[in-house]
């Protein structure tokens, strides 16, 4: 049941789901170590066949083999006695449709002085897109300034309330 709620990379739904697993599975091979002696042969099309041996001595550690060919069959057979852990995992990637924008923004940067820096304004409005589908949401903008650069805290302290909440 434990094993079936695992990753193709060994963790679990969240953080914590991962925490406890990998406890219990810690726990459960702590009982069972030293008592696995297995031969493993992995066979299957492509020319694929291996033969891996699972014992006291290396029974923690990952052994991987890829697949030559991925849609075809493949063989596990286990002879000896004791537990190991076969995984197989299918990784491929599909083309998503591209992410349409829900905000447009504009950033200008104006040079008042060379001795003074510069004023930062920065606007963002939503699209009317993704008002209609309702894709649009909370959103966050933040600004930052070039190195070397630091804001007036007295012009933040003037906007405070009405279009920057915090700096």
């Amino acid at each position: 049941w434990l094993l079936h709620r695992r990753n193709g990379a060994g963790g679990f739904q969240s953080t914590q789901d991962t925490v406890v697993g990998l406890n219990a599975l810690a726990t459960y091979a702590a009982a069972v170590s030293g008592s696995t002696d297995l031969a493993l042969s992995i066979t299957g099309a492509g020319g694929l066949s291996e033969e891996w041996s699972v014992d006291a001595g290396n029974s923690d550690v990952l052994q991987v083999t890829e697949i030559p060919a991925p849609r075809e069959a493949v063989t596990v057979e286990a002879t000896g006695s004791g537990t190991a852990l076969v995984v197989a995992e299918v990784v491929y990637n599909t083309m998503e449709p591209p992410v349409q924008p829900c905000y447009a923004m504009e950033v200008k940067w104006f040079v008042d002085t060379p001795t003074a820096g510069g004023t930062v304004q920065a606007c963002a409005s939503q699209l009317p897109t993704c008002s209609q589908t309702g894709q649009a949401g909370m959103a966050i903008m933040s600004v930052a300034l070039y190195t070397g650069y630091r804001a007036e805290i007295g012009s933040l302290e003037a906007l405070r309330g009405s279009v920057v909440r915090r700096y």
